[in-house]
């Protein structure tokens, strides 16, 4: 059976405070947000940067509509969602001041390159100094180079450094060269959509030091879980969008969005079988699998019609439509790594809310020939066991980053963090497959009343 991706049945879900003592009822002084915006939901953690800048003083998650394959198609009513995930997240019924924090950010629009930059030397004797690789070079993708630009340079990851046109080096402080290039992995969104996500948050009263992309902060937190030197294609599988990321030697080298997620699966069953998408999540949470294999095929479950009528559907059924669709998207995950040119690969690991699908492990394993994994954020003293399930990986990966930052933490601007992705080489289609829209031409429920 597939796992709920929605911790809960109501699609809201808070952890208390964790202060103890008098504090426990008091709105931190120093609070800092950490705020995942998801195509399904929003995850707040709030930091208390008071006397433990380590304490996590609250968690919450809320459903939304605002936002599709991490597009925001309505801007207040996003904003209303991270007010309100914000106040439960305090355990307060307002937002007294402007809180700072950052904002994961995901969805088609966000494309990443490699790209390689030449560094000038500050000194005559070709010794390269720490502030020569720091010398704060903005891409020519960023938006402070070209006001005119339409991308706005969210995150950057340095892969290495290149000395003498031939030896790629991982730290090149105190080496000898007259030519030192470096090579990094650069991610942008289109501007306009980074405009709208920075004003829905800031109407809701955080104030936006960064922005982190969500796949990325994914794999932060699962990455000690499955081990990036062994060369691995980590995937994120959200409810509106799959972010692949691709590790060689403990470097991120190719990352991409696809427009499929869990939506995608109860929209399927809810053309398929007639029947509204809330039912349709609804059966997906409590029945989806894509393993035809499985006892539980063997079962059946109850629909209601738009008549009033309730109907039996074998599980095996609902198991063949998600199937489709599990293998449409393995097959485009593995156009992703033949265009990215990679063939070390040693294992897959999966984490975000719908990666727990019942099955889908198998069916990846078997179409990229790569062992396959389930991976939760790692363990750590700062979040509740609630948060540290797939669909939470973001923000678990957010709020870890940010603690581990905590030195130059209120100094922080959006192209501090080093983070990643890499644009696809290929058009980015989504379609329901072949065989998923011959059951939608033919309405189900025809050839159940037929029968």
């Amino acid at each position: 059976m597939a796992k709920n991706i929605e911790s809960k049945s109501s699609g809201e879900s808070v952890m208390q405070p964790t202060i103890t003592g008098s504090r426990n009822h008091l709105t931190p002084n120093k609070p800092y947000a950490v705020v995942d915006v998801g195509s399904t939901k929003i995850a707040i953690a709030v930091l208390n940067m008071d006397e433990n800048p380590q304490l996590i003083y609250g968690c919450a998650s809320t459903k939304t509509t605002a936002v599709t394959k991490g597009k925001v198609t309505d801007i207040d009513v996003l904003s209303n969602n991270i007010s309100e995930t914000l106040k439960k997240a305090l355990n307060s019924n307002e937002i007294p001041n402007e809180i700072p924090g950052i904002v994961s950010i995901s969805g088609t629009h966000v494309k990443g390159v490699n790209e390689i930059e030449s560094l000038t030397l500050n000194n005559s004797h070709g010794v390269i100094t720490f502030e020569d690789i720091n010398s704060g070079i903005t891409n020519k993708y960023g938006y402070n180079n070209n006001p005119h630009s339409s991308r706005r340079v969210i995150n950057e990851h340095h892969i290495n450094y290149i000395l003498d046109g031939e030896h790629a080096v991982i730290n090149p402080i105190g080496m000898h060269s007259q030519d030192i290039k470096i090579k990094k992995h650069i991610i942008s969104g289109d501007i306009s959509e980074v405009e709208k996500l920075e004003s829905a948050a800031k109407k809701a009263g955080v104030d936006v030091r960064g922005l982190v992309h969500g796949g990325t902060a994914s794999s932060l937190a699962t990455i000690k879980n499955a081990n990036k030197t062994d060369n691995l294609i980590m995937l994120d599988i959200g409810g509106g969008t799959t972010d692949i990321s691709i590790y060689e030697s403990n470097c991120l080298i190719y990352s991409s969005v696809l427009p499929i997620g869990g939506f995608n699966f109860s929209n399927d069953i809810a053309l398929a079988l007639g029947i509204d998408y809330t039912q349709a999540e609804n059966i997906k949470i409590r029945h989806g699998l894509t393993d035809i294999y499985k006892p539980s095929v063997l079962d059946s479950f109850k629909i209601n019609l738009p008549d009033s009528k309730v109907i039996e559907i074998p599980v095996l059924d609902l198991c063949q439509i998600m199937k489709e669709r599990a293998q449409e998207l393995a097959g485009l995950i593995l156009m992703e790594i033949e265009s990215s040119g990679i063939t070390n690969l040693k294992n897959c690991a999966l984490t975000g809310g719908s990666s727990q699908i019942d099955g889908i492990d198998k069916i990846l394993t078997k179409t990229l020939q790569l062992k396959t994994n389930l991976c939760r954020p790692s363990e750590n003293q700062y979040l509740t066991s609630e948060y540290l399930s797939p669909e939470y990986s973001t923000l678990a990966g957010m709020t870890t980053q940010i603690i581990d930052s905590k030195p130059k933490l209120l100094n922080m601007n959006s192209n501090n963090f080093e983070k990643l992705t890499q644009m696809s080489k290929l058009p980015i289609i989504n379609k329901t497959s072949t065989k998923i829209k011959k059951l939608i031409k033919k309405p189900y429920l025809k050839s159940v009343r037929g029968k």
